[in-house]
């Protein structure tokens, strides 16, 4: 059955609906990291993933870019937090009414178990603004009159 997992001293192994995977202790730690904005440059490894945070930045060319979020950084909440995602975590995600669970978010686009525990969350004072790899924040979506543009990039 995907999702079951066995932890061991090395890390842990999951089912997944292709077949067993396995995740570092570091895939999974409940550690978080801070920020202190507006103007911020990050690259470093966070849970076994490559993030890059960098602000201000400027106006891409496409917002759509395969890999990188944008958001516009007057309208964060600022301290940032990256982290985990926690079960009872929302967001109200671009283009659409209302919030959603993760947990929600996760089954509807059928993440896998393994794309679940290295998801990472980008949240600001009043709530979640961004999962990496997949969407924004209504609120800090990046309009014509944005001014100051965040980027968030993660990679494997």
């Amino acid at each position: 059955e995907p999702g079951r997992y066995v932890d061991t001293p090395a890390g842990r192994v999951q089912r997944t609906r292709e077949g067993l995977a396995r995740l570092s202790h570091a895939d999974f730690d409940d550690a978080a990291l801070l920020f202190q904005g507006p103007e911020l440059r990050f690259a470093g490894t966070f849970r076994g993933r490559e993030v890059h945070l960098h602000g201000p930045v400027p106006r891409p060319a496409k917002l759509d870019s395969p890999g990188a979020q944008y958001l516009d950084a007057d309208q964060i909440a600022w301290p940032l937090t990256l982290r985990g995602w926690e079960p009872g975590d929302r967001m109200n995600p671009l283009g659409m009414k209302g919030k959603k669970k993760l947990k929600d978010i996760f089954t509807d686009e059928k993440f896998s178990p393994l794309a679940k525990a290295r998801a990472l969350v980008l949240a600001d004072a009043n709530g979640v603004i961004a999962l990496s790899d997949f969407r924004i924040a209504h609120r800090v979506r990046v309009r014509p009159e944005t001014q100051r543009i965040l980027q968030f990039v993660t990679s494997t």
